[in-house]
């Protein structure tokens, strides 16, 4: 890795870190009188976190155009290919993609669908629309949206909604339900967290939605 890319690599954890320990902080309280506290604290959590990562945009960027961070969503692209392999003209949603990924990796082998990224960041949503412009790629979209408040957006519009590593910091519960609004019949989810689902404990959230309750 370049000196640039080390920098650009610990300005962006610097920025994450500060994000996850508040993210984290909202995660942990227990108690009816602490979620209250915690729903009242949210609007300026999400402020904050939305300011720092519109701080680290340009690290972010930099990272993904030295390809520092790219294998990380490896995997992930290949899941979401997989899941609309019969409709190679999806529209897809990608929920929280900072500068691109994985919108850009999934628009590059799925030349023929519509990819909407999305970020809560103007910052990140700048950064990306700048990089995938100067990619050349021409089938991505870009929307700053709430990931909690996707109105901008039909019901029933994706064939498919992706979120990598970005549903940690949402308020869950209504995040997955507004995934599923905007989904089409039998529309795909792919979703990944930082943690396996037994060490996950908001997990059972998607399953509590699916059910409808």
């Amino acid at each position: 890795m370049s000196a640039n890319g080390r920098a650009s690599e610990a300005r962006w954890c610097e920025h994450l870190s500060e994000s996850a320990e508040m993210s984290a902080g909202a995660a942990t309280t227990t108690s009816p009188a602490s979620e209250s506290a915690a729903k009242a604290h949210a609007p300026n959590m999400k402020q904050a976190m939305t300011a720092a990562f519109n701080t680290s945009a340009t690290a972010y960027t930099e990272l993904l155009d030295n390809k520092c961070l790219l294998g990380i969503y490896e995997m992930f692209v290949d899941h979401v290919v997989a899941l609309v392999a019969d409709n190679p003209e999806a529209q897809i949603l990608d929920i929280a993609s900072a500068s691109g990924e994985p919108a850009v990796g999934i628009a590059r082998k799925l030349s023929s669908a519509r990819v909407v990224a999305s970020d809560i960041a103007d910052g990140m949503v700048d950064s990306g629309r700048k990089r995938t412009a100067g990619m050349g790629i021409t089938n991505v979209e870009w929307a700053k949206v709430d990931a909690e408040d996707i109105s901008a957006f039909q019901a029933h519009t994706f064939d498919a909604v992706t979120c990598s590593l970005g549903l940690m910091f949402m308020e869950m519960t209504t995040a997955v339900n507004e995934f599923g609004r905007v989904l089409k019949p039998r529309g795909g989810v792919a979703l990944s967290v930082w943690q396996t689902v037994d060490k996950f404990p908001l997990a059972n959230i998607f399953a509590s939605v699916a059910r409808g309750k």
